[in-house]
């Protein structure tokens, strides 16, 4: 098992800002961020590195045998990998970004004072991520020696890498048929208020796309593995 958590965010929160400067309109509260004022010639509170959160975790299985008989050395073994994925990345406008360029009075720093920026932007942030996937292989191979100037090395492999998926369904693919994008059922409620209307959405089940990963999956493949 493996984990990798890295944290990162800024000491200030957004929200108390636009609280004390007067700005209405952002419902983002509560997360280290700060909006982002771009004064041109004098400054700009814009940050670099906004608040994020990597948490991966990995879990694997493996295990391999090896036996000599006569001119045979065989070795079979299998591995099992369990990726999850989670974490966070939010936009550096989930507060605003105000671009105070010198439109109105020919001096950035004056339109800044005047509160009248050329352009805004607002994004809204994605839920977090909570990726899941599975991958399995086997092999099986012999090394078979069959005199001193010749011999022969064979085997064979299986892989199998499972679609990822959601915890929460918070995904999306494209159905070329209808120009829809299809989102699992659960995705549904993930979907962000000012996606555009003219563009539809479906549930996997309406699609027809099997529902968490969206993708087709040869299960039958992994269980006639099993069996043999």
């Amino acid at each position: 098992m493996t984990r990798q958590r890295n944290y990162y965010y800024p000491d200030l929160v957004g929200s108390d800002i636009l609280k004390q400067i007067g700005i209405q309109g952002v419902t983002t509260t509560g997360i280290h961020n700060v909006p982002a004022f771009n004064i041109t010639g004098i400054t700009t509170t814009d940050q670099p590195n906004p608040q994020a959160l990597t948490l991966d975790t990995n879990f694997e299985g493996t295990d391999n045998v090896s036996w000599t008989r006569g001119r045979h050395s065989m070795k079979v073994g299998f591995d099992a990998i369990r990726d999850q994925l989670g974490g966070y990345n939010y936009p550096n406008s989930m507060y605003g970004s105000y671009n105070f360029n010198a439109a109105y009075t020919g001096f950035g720093y004056a339109d800044f004072l005047l509160g009248i920026p050329q352009t805004t932007q607002l994004t809204i942030p994605n839920p977090p991520r909570y990726l899941r996937g599975t991958t399995w292989s086997a092999y099986a191979q012999d090394q078979f020696k069959v005199n001193q100037r010749l011999t022969l090395n064979y085997g064979v492999r299986y892989e199998l890498l499972g679609p990822y998926y959601d915890r929460y369904g918070s995904i999306a693919n494209f159905d070329p048929k209808t120009g829809a994008f299809v989102v699992p059922e659960a995705g549904i409620a993930h979907v962000n208020p000012f996606y555009p209307k003219n563009i539809p959405i479906l549930s996997a089940s309406r699609a027809g796309f099997p529902d968490g990963g969206l993708v087709g999956f040869p299960r039958r493949g992994l269980q006639a593995f099993r069996r043999r």
